[in-house]
């Protein structure tokens, strides 16, 4: 069974950001705080696929809702394999058809969540000192992706585990990426184990 529902040509399409409002999460900040008061560190994740309106909501969160900057590219894992988070068209991109969690964070949540966030760079030249300014700018984004998505679990009721990418060389090949993309940190994202017989 897939994780991700998909068309005809294998890529998803998501619920609009403006279809979905802020009455569940960012609207309501006392709702938000109740819900990272609540988390537990290391909480087992459930392998029940997200729903896509669960998943529509994180991936325009990790977007800040409008806008990214286009150093950071967002991609999803899954069981049926990688998919690229197009914000321009609101669709997920197939772009591996193999699951490459695994390569994410090793063993544990990162495997047993029904997604993973990928949060890759591209750095694209320059000199060294212009390098790495693009590579701290890359990782400050990256960081900020994160913390979006950690409130939006918050506020749905979803664990997530943040993690560094557990072996980069395996995965950029598995990805096909280019030398000036560089895969930053991984999300694991699902529903707590004590809500699976729900």
């Amino acid at each position: 069974m897939m994780a991700i529902t998909v068309d005809s040509t294998t890529n998803c399409r998501l619920i609009d950001w403006r279809a979905l409002g802020t009455e569940a999460g960012l609207g309501e900040p006392v709702k938000v705080l109740l819900g990272l008061l609540g988390q537990r560190n290391g909480e087992g994740v459930s392998a029940q696929p997200l729903s896509q309106y669960q998943l529509s909501r994180l991936l325009w969160a990790s977007h800040g809702w409008w806008a990214i900057p286009l150093s950071i590219a967002v991609y999803v894992a899954a069981l049926d394999g990688l998919y690229r988070f197009d914000a321009d068209t609101g669709f997920l991109r197939h772009v591996v058809r193999r699951d490459v969690r695994k390569f994410l964070a090793g063993a544990g949540s990162a495997c047993s969540a029904p997604i993973s966030l990928l949060y890759v760079a591209d750095i694209d030249g320059g000199t060294e000192l212009e390098r790495k300014q693009q590579e701290l700018t890359a990782a400050m984004c990256a960081g900020s992706c994160s913390q979006n998505v950690t409130l939006m679990c918050a506020a749905e009721g979803l664990v997530t585990d943040l993690r560094v990418i557990a072996d980069p060389g395996a995965l950029r090949n598995v990805m096909a990426l280019r030398d000036s993309q560089r895969p930053l940190l991984a999300q694991a994202v699902g529903l707590p184990v004590r809500r699976m017989a729900r």
